[in-house]
């Protein structure tokens, strides 16, 4: 079954996590409100979607991936990633880790 997918209007940032193998693909600001997560055993991957009170995807973080596409990401996460243009993703390096301890 394909994803159903939402445009949003800009595109997201890419937040990479200085010295571990974090990324967040940021699609808003939003409060979270909500996380679903899921661990790819195969490949040591965890990915963890974040919701807003709407539930709407705030954003993903993907955890142990040396090397990931949003392709891959699209087809790991069962929810729909909103449409965007590539061309306009910014990538933002952090000086911290990603993830806060729950």
């Amino acid at each position: 079954m394909k994803q159903k997918r939402t445009a949003i209007p800009s595109a997201p940032t890419i937040e990479i996590s200085k010295g571990t193998k974090a990324l967040y693909l940021r699609f808003s600001h939003a409060k979270v409100e909500r996380t679903d997560s899921r661990i790819d055993e195969k490949a040591g991957t965890i990915f963890a979607v974040d919701f807003d009170k709407n539930n709407k995807i705030v954003g993903i973080e993907v955890v142990g991936a040396d090397e990931i596409s949003i392709k891959s990401i699209r087809e790991q996460v069962p929810v729909g990633i909103p449409d965007f243009d590539p061309s306009e993703t910014r990538i933002r390096m952090q000086e911290h880790q990603l993830a806060e301890a729950v």
